[in-house]
């Protein structure tokens, strides 16, 4: 994993050009609210980017505790750099009150549309590499089953929580706290068949089986995260 292999001094600079330029974005465009300052909003993006990081390596196999402690901290801490960078681009990106006509979009069940668009954008160059079907073949139902309830968990906390510009709409159109999770598994459920039908296109399966479906799963991660990404942007 290019982490692990590295120069440690060359993660340190991808690091400090990663809080630097979450700094600039914080201070134009702000991650949270207008009572934090652009340095707490870069401090706090780059920290939670790498605690994400450091639970979605682990719970994928990809760093594991046996591995020397320099590889650990450079994988975790390079893969937390673009997830750093996309919590600021993308309250940059959200409009202030939400898209526009995003009410009606809702109202229509253009959700529904936008979490499938999503799910394709994010999915797409990942279903052609042997990554899924490898990552799925290692891991164990229960982390399978721990994979299933962060995606939805992550999508429902994107769309509805995170303090992206638009949220309160959201929250008013969906209506109940029931709703807005029903609402996030329709669209988990749309994400994994996008997913599922990614991977057959580009012949990962021959058949359908226990393995297609673990692999649909894990591809169903990113394709999870693009439908909660596009649906934020309404």
């Amino acid at each position: 994993m290019l982490g692990a292999t590295i120069n440690p001094l060359g993660i340190v600079a991808l690091l400090i050009v990663s809080f630097f330029l979450n700094l600039l974005l914080s201070r134009y465009v702000g991650f949270e609210d207008e009572a934090a300052t652009p340095l707490e909003d870069a401090i706090e993006g780059l920290g939670v980017s790498i605690i994400l990081s450091a639970g979605l390596l682990f719970l994928l196999e990809r760093v594991t505790l046996d591995m020397a402690a320099e590889n650990i901290l450079g994988v975790v801490a390079l893969c937390s750099v673009p997830i750093s960078l996309g919590f600021a681009l993308g309250n940059a990106l959200a409009p202030a009150s939400g898209g526009e006509g995003a009410d009606r979009v809702a109202a229509a069940g253009g959700q529904f549309l936008i979490g499938a668009g999503g799910a394709l954008i994010l999915s797409l160059n990942i279903a052609p590499t042997e990554e899924p079907i490898l990552i799925a073949y290692q891991l164990e139902v229960p982390k399978l089953i721990s994979v299933v309830i962060l995606s939805l968990l992550l999508s429902y906390l994107i769309v509805f929580f995170a303090e992206f510009r638009g949220k309160e709409e959201r929250l008013e159109t969906r209506g109940s706290a029931a709703a807005a999770m029903g609402e996030t598994i329709l669209v988990y459920l749309i994400a994994l068949l996008v997913a599922g039908l990614l991977l057959i296109a580009f012949s990962q399966t021959d058949r359908v089986d226990i393995a297609f479906f673990a692999s649909t799963l894990v591809l169903g991660f990113p394709a999870a995260m693009g439908a909660a990404l596009g649906r934020a942007l309404l």
